[in-house]
């Protein structure tokens, strides 16, 4: 009896440990940082671009750069009245007509997150009046699980690109063309007779460099990444030749993201050339080399 006793006693004493350890765990739910620092892991997925900038980069802005003065919101590269010189950024850049500043933190690891994708550098994009209107989490990955990861992370969360929701409205355009003088029974038989697109895996069917878009109902997530290398030698002597992908994570606001585009057609009326706009990050949506944006370009030359 008393080892039955004794047993019981534990039992209740392990549920109640338990219990205690779980509740702990619904108690120190994450919490959103209001200053990036060192582990930080500020959560890219709840960003509501309330966010009080000047104090998210305080422990962390780097007032390297040249643009940057003692009150770190001195405009660096977007002032329509700064300086343009040298050939390449003329030729291939317009100048944003509304003020914008760029603050930009030293590299530091798990400063922010998405899912568990880390980033070690962040920078911020705001208006006059110093309102959040981007920010982008720097990070790289040696191989090309890292980036797999994160794209497949983006889809579980936020469903089809950009891309292959154009994919889709196009094939829809086409099959109801196709179909309109079917019978409903025909029309079933065409559908099923149409390929699905594995969109899980043309997601990760990627090259050395590219872009993927989302967009949602507020705010535009562009990843974009390319290759290069990276060479050290150690005090020791050892040799280091390796390839990484290197990666921005983009969120925007919607309003930026149209503004970006209005100004580009309203320049491109002025300039009759396909420029973009001298920020700190660009919108592969709106490179004139993507035939849709060209031709919108083109319209607007003939205006």
């Amino acid at each position: 009896m008393k080892s039955n006793f004794l047993y019981l006693f534990s039992f209740l004493l392990s549920a109640s440990i338990l219990s205690c350890k779980q509740n702990s765990t619904r108690n120190t739910a994450f919490i959103q940082p209001s200053i990036l620092t060192k582990g930080s892991s500020f959560d890219f997925a709840k960003i509501t671009f309330n966010e009080n900038t000047e104090k998210l980069v305080s422990k962390l802005l780097d007032t390297t750069e040249s643009g940057f003065t003692g009150n770190n919101y001195e405009v660096f590269l977007y002032d329509k009245n700064a300086d343009f010189s040298g050939p390449v950024r003329d030729q291939h850049h317009f100048k944003f007509p509304e003020k914008r500043y760029v603050l930009k933190t030293k590299i530091a690891d798990s400063i922010a997150q998405f899912d568990s994708i880390y980033f070690n550098q962040v920078i911020l994009e705001t208006d006059a009046q110093k309102k959040l209107t981007a920010i982008i989490g720097k990070t790289k990955f040696e191989h090309k699980n890292g980036l797999d990861s994160l794209l497949n992370k983006l889809f579980k969360k936020y469903g089809k690109t950009f891309e292959m929701q154009k994919y889709d409205q196009h094939n829809a355009k086409v099959e109801a063309e196709f179909t309109k003088d079917m019978t409903p029974e025909q029309k079933e038989m065409s559908r099923q007779g149409t390929p699905v697109m594995d969109y899980a895996t043309y997601l990760l069917d990627y090259g050395k460099e590219g872009s993927v878009v989302w967009m949602l109902k507020d705010r535009i997530i562009q990843v974009s990444f390319d290759t290069d290398r990276e060479i050290s030698i150690s005090s020791t002597g050892e040799y280091k030749n390796i390839e990484y992908l290197y990666v921005d994570f983009l969120v925007l606001t919607k309003d930026e993201y149209q503004k970006t585009g209005e100004a580009q057609l309203e320049n491109a009326k002025i300039t009759k050339a396909g420029l973009q706009p001298f920020k700190v990050y660009n919108l592969y949506d709106f490179d004139p080399i993507n035939p849709e944006r060209l031709e919108l370009l083109e319209k607007a030359w003939d205006k």
